[in-house]
């Protein structure tokens, strides 16, 4: 075992790790998506880390120590990526604020009203199915909605995970 400072390829990914956080609070001014907010924040880290290993060229770097750094980033923006979804897309803290403004003891109705800023959770629901619209998991047809063939796919792969790793329906 081993006591000393870390290689040069681990302090450059630890140094560039820092550009994640600092990159997606300033992609609000670049960018309104939400997923391509964090897109953007990854290729910035990454591309730091790239640019930063071809200007340490110099220094003897280890092929080994290199996949260890961009290891330790993806890890950083995996961490960050559940952060952020929490923050973006946490319905359950989005329920716990609509309670709050409608005051502890408000009737669900209420809440429900006020569910994501005030516009309800008829917006989510439609938000969702626009969502799975895209995505060619589900088509409408004389206001009725149907599961695609594609969408059976993605229940079938969805059971199996949802089986092999002994999960409960979540939703």
């Amino acid at each position: 075992m081993q006591f000393g400072l870390p290689s040069t390829e681990i302090v450059i990914a630890i140094l560039c790790s820092l550009a994640a956080p600092v990159s997606l609070f300033a992609s609000q001014w670049l960018i309104s998506n939400v997923s391509s907010r964090f897109f953007f924040s990854a290729a910035v880290t990454l591309g730091c880390y790239v640019t930063a290993l071809v200007f340490a060229g110099s220094y003897s770097l280890s092929p080994r120590q290199i996949v260890a750094g961009f290891a330790f980033i993806v890890a950083v923006l995996i961490f960050e990526l559940g952060f952020w979804g929490v923050l973006t897309r946490g319905y359950t803290v989005a329920i716990l604020l609509a309670l709050q403004q409608t005051g502890d003891n408000a009737p669900i109705e209420q809440v429900q009203s006020h569910y994501a800023g005030g516009r309800g959770l008829g917006w989510f629901m439609e938000k969702r199915l626009k969502g799975l619209r895209a995505a060619g998991v589900t088509k409408e047809n004389d206001e009725r909605i149907y599961v695609t063939p594609f969408g059976v796919l993605v229940l079938l792969v969805y059971r199996s995970f949802m089986t092999c790793f002994r999960l409960s329906q979540f939703g």
